[in-house]
């Protein structure tokens, strides 16, 4: 899984950071970004983006129903301690 946001500008500017726009990330979590003015950097990170893209296996809702039992209650864990992890 990709956590990273980032995004790329006229091939000239580039934003990679871990940012979200909420509550969250505004008051407790040390989320930071950073803007790169480079186009070298811009195209690499817009290549690199679509490579990971081309890598991805889609899950359908059908197979996120179909998981096991274990994995949905280790999910169901970790959200209710999402604030401790």
């Amino acid at each position: 899984m990709m956590h990273a946001k980032t995004a790329v500008i006229d091939d000239a500017w580039a934003i990679v950071g871990s940012y979200n726009f909420d509550h969250r990330s505004l008051f407790h979590n040390l989320e930071s970004a950073v803007l790169v003015a480079d186009p070298a950097f811009a195209k690499k990170l817009r290549e690199q983006t679509a490579a990971d893209i081309v890598q991805c296996t889609e899950i359908t809702l059908d197979q996120h129903r179909q998981r096991k039992l274990h994995h949905k209650l280790l999910e169901t864990m970790a959200y209710f301690l999402r604030t401790w992890l």
